[in-house]
């Protein structure tokens, strides 16, 4: 490890993260247009995004600030949704995959963390998950930032986790333990049409303390939303958790790190 990345890691625990969101959150919601076309071309270049797929393109008075081109909407037909019963919620890397292993999820090698970590404590949804299947996908900056379902299910309950919002870039991933349940979450819990339990955790990080769902102002919990059908967005990049009471079948050539899409297939 390089000293620079090294610097970097402890300055993840000195940061007043909270703060240094707050600040951020009120400077990518300018909608003075100097400020705002600047801040977007930049991005688009820096990380090369490709705004043909945008229902808006490039045209930044399109745009009411920053935020709104982050969590820009795509085309029609921009993201096939595969037939495959698990598709991967968002665009971004698949980090992990894999079995629930009595309870414990790969972070990264050599870090694990609970599933009861992770919901935020030890009731009957945790102790459903002890022994199903979960994968994780990292959103960059570079990609499509709405959030959609991995799979078919009725909404039965919504929490918010608070905590910390380190990094959750792949050297805070690999080094910090427990990342994903020291964070603040936004944790959606769904049944399938077959009783078996799923959890899509939206995962906090520093410049993310803003996480929406599609249903925030929604009373009605009880309500099927189908694969494919947008969930939520992150206000500015970050990781979602998928965790199923039912085991999934990975491909065979499915490996961590590799790219991938919102509506790619993930496992049967």
């Amino acid at each position: 490890m390089t000293l620079g990345q090294r610097a970097f890691l402890w300055l993840q625990y000195l940061l007043p993260h909270h703060a240094v969101s707050r600040v951020v959150r009120g400077a990518t919601r300018i909608g003075w247009r100097p400020i705002k076309a600047l801040t977007i071309k930049k991005l688009a270049s820096a990380y090369r995004i490709n705004t043909d797929e945008a229902l808006h393109g490039a045209d930044v008075d399109a745009y009411k600030n920053f935020n709104d081109f982050f969590t820009r909407q795509l085309k029609p037909g921009s993201r096939p949704i595969a037939e495959s019963p698990w598709v991967s919620p968002a665009d971004g890397i698949l980090s992990q995959f894999g079995p629930v292993n009595a309870g414990d999820l790969v972070q990264a090698k050599g870090h694990t963390y609970s599933v009861e970590a992770l919901l935020g404590q030890r009731d009957q949804y945790s102790q459903r998950l002890q022994n199903g299947s979960f994968f994780t996908v990292y959103l960059s900056p570079r990609d499509y930032h709405r959030v959609h379902m991995p799979a078919s299910g009725t909404r039965i309950e919504q929490r918010d986790i608070s905590g910390r919002l380190y990094s959750v870039a792949a050297i805070t991933v690999d080094n910090i333990p427990g990342l994903f349940t020291r964070n603040a979450r936004r944790i959606s819990l769904f049944e399938n049409d077959n009783g078996q339990l799923f959890a899509v955790v939206l995962v906090g990080a520093i410049n993310v303390s803003s996480m929406d769902t599609v249903w925030d102002n929604d009373p009605t919990i009880s309500a099927k939303v189908a694969k494919g059908d947008e969930m939520g967005r992150f206000n500015l990049g970050s990781t979602v958790v998928v965790v199923s009471e039912q085991s999934i079948d990975f491909a065979d050539n499915t490996a961590p790190g590799q790219a991938i899409a919102l509506g790619n297939a993930v496992g049967e």
